[in-house]
């Protein structure tokens, strides 16, 4: 396998964050900080809505958890690259040691964000189960040391 992190994804994370509005970061590393004492969602059963028609089960976030990934979005830091195909940020996510994502650089922060945020889109509840865990909150403050509480 290749490696999806190149030269322009590092350089579309710098962008991105430079451009970044002081206040809508302020907001998100707030609203991770407080993602720790609260449920990220839940899981709502399906129901029968006609007869012989039901709604599938699905997780249903909290308004914390989805004005996260709304800014993360907003702010350009949902950054597009072949995410299935990292090995090394698949291996970070897999562990649940949040100490492993200390200290690293800010496009791999990034990276893990957006796989993350991406993988939701496939596997739903994936955004909350990394909030409910703690992952969301390191990775937040793990970057909000890049951009010195910005």
């Amino acid at each position: 396998m290749s490696n999806p992190i190149t030269p322009e994804f590092v350089e579309k994370v710098n962008s991105a964050l430079r451009d970044a509005r002081k206040e809508s970061l302020h907001e998100l590393f707030e609203l991770g900080r407080a993602s720790i004492q609260q449920p990220a969602g839940k899981w709502v059963t399906g129901k029968e809505v006609l007869p012989g028609v039901s709604t599938m089960p699905h997780y249903s976030m909290s308004d914390a958890s989805n004005k996260m990934m709304k800014i993360l979005y907003e702010l350009n830091l949902i950054v597009a690259f072949d995410w299935m195909e990292w090995e090394e940020g698949n291996a970070l996510l897999s562990s649940d040691d949040l100490e492993k994502l200390s200290g690293l650089p800010a496009h791999k922060i990034v990276g893990l964000l957006t796989a993350l945020a991406r993988n939701d889109r496939f596997c739903d509840g994936a955004w909350g189960a990394a909030v409910e865990k703690g992952k969301i909150a390191k990775l937040l403050s793990e970057l909000e040391k890049h951009t010195n509480g910005k």
